[in-house]
């Protein structure tokens, strides 16, 4: 009884509004303050993947109520925690867009000397590039690559069409 009586006043957990991040991955221990969780469920609720971009520089909202739903579907035991009418919605931007680092259509994966093309993309801007790879990569991984003039850069490897 008691404990039934404590899990009802569990304090719910709370959802950011702005996340700002240069994970691909999305994890509920970024986008919601897990204090008040027991220590252990704190531990594996913070590593729940509830959201992926898609692509560097891809901004997207999430409601609260959904990641309420997935994060509940993925570890029933946060359920006590976890309100049932959540209002607001996160917006998750990542750091990567706002500093225009090049993405590349690696495929599987791209060999040294291997000539790729690299997008930036600032905005509602983008630039494309055909460079040198200067060492294998595959998608998900960071590349390096040297331009035609010369110039050196480094950005992520996806397995998407430019």
């Amino acid at each position: 009884m008691i404990a039934a009586l404590t899990l009802s006043m569990a304090t719910p957990i709370a959802f950011k509004d702005v996340l700002e991040t240069r994970a691909e991955t999305l994890r509920l221990g970024e986008l919601a303050e897990l204090e008040m969780l027991p220590v252990e469920l704190q531990k594996r609720a913070a590593q729940i993947e509830v959201a992926r971009l898609s692509s560097i520089g891809q901004a997207i909202s999430i409601d609260h109520d959904g990641l309420a739903s997935k994060a509940r579907a993925l570890l029933p035991a946060l359920a006590p925690w976890l309100s049932s009418n959540y209002e607001g919605t996160l917006k998750v931007n990542s750091a990567n867009a706002a500093r225009g680092l090049p993405v590349a259509d690696c495929g599987k994966g791209v060999e040294t000397g291997e000539m790729i093309s690299v997008r930036y993309t600032v905005g509602a801007f983008s630039v494309e590039r055909q460079v040198t790879m200067l060492e294998p990569a595959e998608s998900g991984q960071r590349f390096f690559a040297r331009t035609t003039d010369g110039e050196a850069l480094t950005g992520t490897c996806r397995e998407v069409a430019l």
